[in-house]
């Protein structure tokens, strides 16, 4: 008399237990290398922010912002002289321009307190 157990025994299933563990070690790999990845993106990103807060780093961001605002007052000269031709004048007006949109950028990372002349220069160039 044979049973269904007597029935199925010797027959293998429909995938190999080896395909099986294959397909389950690739799905562990992959899931594993997503994670390193994203924990590798989130210590990028908290250095960086820890950076960007640095003493250090807020001191020359000022600097650079007295330095560029000195650049563009001098830019201001060059623009005010009647003598310019008006291609002289638009190049100027465009380099003024470029030196302003750095002087912003440079501004968006200062965090905190800031001196007067540092205050004063990016209200009157990024306002």
């Amino acid at each position: 008399m044979r049973t269904l157990r007597s029935t199925y025994r010797g027959r293998e299933s429909s995938t190999p237990m080896w395909v099986t563990g294959v397909a389950v070690l690739a799905l562990v790999a992959v899931a594993g290398f997503a994670l390193y990845w994203w924990m590798f993106a989130y210590r990028v990103n908290r250095t960086a922010e820890i950076r960007r807060g640095s003493f250090n780093f807020q001191e020359t961001a000022r600097e650079q912002v007295v330095d560029l605002g000195a650049d563009l007052a001098s830019i201001d000269v060059q623009l005010a002289d009647p003598t310019l031709s008006d291609a002289q004048s638009v190049a100027i007006a465009a380099q003024r321009r470029a030196i302003a949109d750095q002087l912003c950028d440079i501004a968006s990372d200062i965090q905190g307190g800031t001196s007067i002349v540092v205050a004063d220069i990016i209200e009157r160039e990024c306002s």
